[in-house]
């Protein structure tokens, strides 16, 4: 009787192994990722909506923009854009790149307008602008991880220094001013960020898409104004956009911080953990106003 037991539990001991061989054999299965297929920003009567197009590889191929024209992406043989064109208009966003290995971005080309890209260790330093003489000059920083440290616009004669948390996040921004080129800089305002446990859907569509770093260089315009940490689009447009979704700012002067200039929070709307809208509300000097931001995605 004992034997019996005991060969009834080897048996079963031996059937339980190889059903847990099988399943550790086999593919996992993995829900295929849904892509951004719009964005669309409302605010008071006005509403403007971007679409993307997208290949069968999952490139991104063709779209309307916020004004409603039709564009089209190029690509080079590598697989980076290399151009981006509206219809209607003579000539489009051209990216240039450098012949090395690195195959990295070394000039935008838009009309007249051109932005050269400077590298020093891998990183982009400063960027140049010209219309079509050199109209301006963006210096970039780093601190001793690889982040950007600060940017400076030698134009306007402003800097942007950050400060991050410990997952990489900009949870300060600095503004700081001088009078000449030749003074030191002083700190005029700052912004403090606070953010969500989910993800920015248009920050992973631009990483995917346009991998440069922390920089985006995006041929459309990305709005709402408050979803973007650095922005400069005299030339073209040029970002940093947050990972994670952006909870709240508030932006104070320096010789005023118990009053917030600007006082904005973002409440986000969720299916399933991805973000399918959010209103953006803001306090400035006692008026309050909100935008609808609002996205979707591929079936």
């Amino acid at each position: 009787m004992m034997k019996s037991v005991l060969k009834t539990i080897a048996i079963l001991f031996l059937l339980t192994i190889a059903s847990c061989s099988k399943d550790d054999d086999s593919d996992p299965v993995e829900t295929p990722e849904k892509k951004l297929k719009s964005i669309t920003s409302s605010q008071g009567v006005t509403t403007n909506t971007t679409t993307f197009n997208y290949d069968t590889s999952g490139k991104w191929i063709s779209g309307v923009n916020r004004f409603d024209q039709n564009y089209s992406v190029s690509y080079t043989s590598n697989g980076k854009i290399s151009s981006f064109d509206v219809e209607n208009q003579a000539s489009g966003v051209e990216y240039l790149y450098s012949p090395a290995s690195d195959l990295s971005l070394n000039k935008i080309k838009v009309d007249t307008y051109e932005t050269d890209l400077i590298y020093n260790n891998f990183r982009i330093s400063d960027f140049e602008f010209f219309d079509p003489s050199l109209e301006n000059t963006v210096n970039v920083t780093y601190d001793a991880v690889g982040r950007i440290a600060t940017i400076t616009n030698n134009d306007e004669q402003t800097r942007f220094s950050y400060t991050y948390d410990s997952s990489n996040r900009i949870i300060r921004v600095d503004q700081l001013g001088t009078g000449s080129p030749a003074e030191p800089y002083v700190l005029t305002s700052y912004a403090e960020y606070e953010y969500e446990s989910h993800k920015n859907p248009v920050y992973k569509f631009f990483k995917q898409q346009m991998d440069f770093g922390q920089f985006i260089f995006s041929p459309i315009e990305i709005y709402p104004y408050f979803s973007r940490i650095f922005a400069y689009t005299d030339y073209n447009n040029i970002y940093i956009l947050p990972e994670y979704n952006i909870k709240s700012v508030k932006e104070y002067n320096v010789n005023n911080t118990t009053q917030p200039i600007f006082d904005v929070t973002m409440s986000y709307t969720l299916e399933n953990n991805k973000v399918m809208s959010f209103t953006t509300t803001t306090i400035y000097n006692g008026t309050t106003s909100s935008e609808l931001t609002s996205y979707t995605y591929e079936n």
